[in-house]
């Protein structure tokens, strides 16, 4: 009981991490051109996010879904917050799919330097969606 608490704990750690940067990189840096978008993926990049998502944060929230055997609303919930949190993850390819597309089409630099913005608002709603879900499943496992 006390190590599925500290598993849930450290699950809501890493989600409330996860949210803070892709949150905190949705006001900073405030331009939004090509040169804005590649100082925010090198700034993610130095967070570690991507390693801390794909090596702590989506084996954790597997090993908390296999652990719901009898609960299926909160496994359903939580496989949706590690469906997310893995979106964030192909988010991070995107965007450098995008920028390196800039870098070489350098008549629709500006196309992708929107697209880019759009994906920063993307990334943020969908770590905001992860951390609800998690909340959700939380609190429907108790029920």
């Amino acid at each position: 009981m006390v190590k599925m608490r500290a598993l849930w704990a450290f699950g809501a750690t890493l989600i409330g991490l996860q949210l803070l940067v892709y949150l905190g990189l949705l006001v900073w840096p405030e331009r939004t051109d090509l040169q804005g978008a590649m100082m925010r993926f090198s700034d993610w990049q130095g967070t570690g996010a991507l390693a801390v998502q794909i090596f702590a944060l989506l084996p954790l929230l597997m090993v908390l879904a296999w652990q719901l055997r009898r609960h299926a609303q909160a496994r359903l919930l939580l496989l949706g917050t590690l469906i997310l949190s893995g979106a964030l993850v192909v988010c991070a390819w995107l965007e450098l799919w995008l920028i390196q597309a800039a870098l070489t089409d350098l008549i629709n630099m500006h196309d992708r330097a929107q697209e880019l913005v759009v994906l920063r608002w993307g990334e943020a709603a969908i770590a905001l969606a992860a951390a609800i879900t998690l909340r959700l499943s939380y609190v429907s496992r108790a029920l």
